[in-house]
């Protein structure tokens, strides 16, 4: 009788991580609004851009990423999005212009996108049957846990370096995941060939799943967004103050993704 793999847990640990480094690159443009706005001369419009980027990325080049992580494997996509993750940060947090800072969240978004698509697929591969469940609860935690660290870190950040702090550290969290990879087994996240399939387009469940989470995700960003600038602005708390109790929106979401 055939005896089933044990999961790899430390493989399952590590794209969850991909995820956190992800997420620390999205949820960063919110705490530093404020001081993007001193910094730079940008409107709250300008700043909306910056923060919108990499979600505008999602959502133009989602499909397709689908269709990489079977081209290239999972493995690789992940590699490949943490890599974009590190270097459009890297440069960010040297840009002189707003034009740049766009550009470099737009390449940011881009490997979020990699991520986010890559690594559920890779923790299947790696989890057992029995785990699967488990494992991507665990994955469900990517955007919370990641936007918990970035704000809770963010006051000492921006006090001590400004925004271009917060770049320099996200970039510096992909660039730590990157290293972890070697870790993972090398038959887990191949590429499985194949070409452009669009078929399940055709189909109402993918649309109504995208529409469940479009309806979150709007909601979702249109609070988180702004409540630190709303907070400070509009409420009168300190930016350090308006970042750590912004920092409780993602982390009331952590139960709930466990539970799902």
């Amino acid at each position: 009788m055939a005896i089933a793999t044990p999961t790899h847990w430390r493989g399952v640990s590590i794209a969850f991580l991909a995820g956190v480094a992800a997420a620390t690159a999205l949820a960063k443009a919110s705490p530093a609004a404020l001081d993007l706005r001193g910094a730079m001369q940008l409107t709250l419009l300008q700043i909306g851009w910056v923060m919108s980027a990499g979600a505008l990325a999602s959502f133009l080049l989602g499909v397709a990423s689908g269709q990489l992580s079977h081209w290239r494997g999972s493995r690789r996509l992940v590699r490949d999005g943490l890599l974009l993750v590190m270097v459009a940060g890297a440069l960010s947090a040297l840009a002189p212009t707003p034009a740049w800072l766009l550009t470099g969240r737009g390449l940011e978004g881009f490997g979020v996108v990699l991520i986010t698509v890559a690594a559920p697929t890779l923790i299947v591969s790696l989890s057992r049957r029995e785990d699967i469940g488990l494992a991507m609860g665990i994955w469900a935690l990517w955007m919370p846990v990641g936007s918990v660290l970035m704000l809770a870190i963010a006051p000492l950040l921006l006090g001590t370096f400004g925004w271009r702090g917060l770049w320099a550290v996200s970039a510096a969290a992909a660039l730590v995941v990157l290293s972890l990879l070697p870790g993972l087994p090398h038959h887990v996240g191949t590429p499985s060939g194949g070409r452009l399939d669009l078929k399940v387009l055709r189909r109402g469940g993918p649309w109504l799943l995208a529409l469940a989470f479009f309806c979150f995700s709007s909601q979702f960003f249109s609070v988180f967004t702004f409540l630190p600038t709303h907070l400070a602005q509009t409420m009168g708390l300190s930016t350090r103050a308006a970042t750590l109790a912004s920092a409780l929106v993602p982390a009331a979401i952590i139960p709930g993704n466990l539970l799902g």
